[in-house]
């Protein structure tokens, strides 16, 4: 039980740390003065103030207690606390809210419901356009006045080598406003990829949506982007393209029997 209740409290600690992060980029956005470290009056470490009251920091990491971001793994603590207090004889104590929270866990997971992902096709296009420029070795435009057939060549060329166009710190510093790529909305593209892969507990998104595709490029350029912001294969959400027009809708089938990864 003190492990659950120290594994809790830094979890509710890490989701007021995120909270705090976010309302202090709107802020920032605002020009108003950040926020003070005060935890807001809307804490969820607040909330459970009363049966967790000591702090979580350096204690909890040099013990091992950290936030839980696996649904299993929170699913597992609490159905071990429901035998403990089974064991001990405390069965209607065991079968009130404790039993309330592990089927809510079990049908809902931590994050209640995977988050999906929604871009229009032409900014994934921009995107990638915007790293093969940052590469040095093609002009900015080369991408957007390939024909399909090239774009899906060179996009299965370059995610089959598994070798990304860009070294990690060349990717982070695409994202900087005073970056080399001027366009906000490029970089909105790549901060978000960046996010998917490491700004985000493990499960927490579902598909990947493609507004307006139109071929099997599409979705590989999709991959590509995920693939510079360091997910592994494996680790990618499903994408989902959307042929969203009469024409793309009827072209669909044929596009995506090209040879692509997927």
């Amino acid at each position: 039980f003190d492990q659950l209740a120290a594994r809790l409290r830094a979890t509710a600690r890490w989701a007021d740390a995120e909270l705090a992060a976010c309302k202090a980029i709107r802020l920032a956005a605002q020009e108003s003065a950040l926020p003070s470290e005060k935890l807001p009056a809307d804490s969820l470490a607040l909330r459970v103030a009363d049966v967790t009251p000591e702090p979580v920091g350096e204690y909890d990491a040099e013990h091992g207690f950290g936030p839980i971001f696996d649904s299993k793994e929170f699913l597992d603590l609490l159905i071990a606390a429901h035998t403990s207090l089974c064991a001990l004889g405390y069965d209607a104590l065991a079968d009130g809210r404790l039993k309330d929270t592990i089927r809510r866990a079990a049908c809902f997971g931590l994050q209640l419901a995977p988050l999906d992902i929604r871009q229009e096709s032409t900014k994934h296009r921009n995107a990638v356009d915007a790293i093969r420029a940052a590469t040095g070795k093609y002009a900015a435009g080369s991408y957007l006045a390939m024909s399909e057939p090239d774009k899906i060549a060179w996009l299965s060329g370059e995610l089959e080598t598994d070798r990304p166009l860009l070294r990690p710190s060349a990717y982070a510093a695409l994202l900087k406003e005073d970056g080399p790529i001027a366009d906000p909305v490029d970089r909105d593209v790549l901060a978000t990829c960046a996010f998917v892969a490491s700004g985000a507990p493990p499960k927490s998104f579902g598909a990947y949506v493609i507004s307006q595709a139109q071929s099997a490029a599409d979705v590989l350029a999709v991959e590509l982007l995920l693939a510079e912001a360091g997910l592994l294969a494996d680790e990618r959400p499903r994408i989902a393209p959307l042929f969203e027009t009469l024409d793309d809708l009827n072209n669909a089938p044929g596009q995506l029997r090209e040879p692509s990864r997927r």
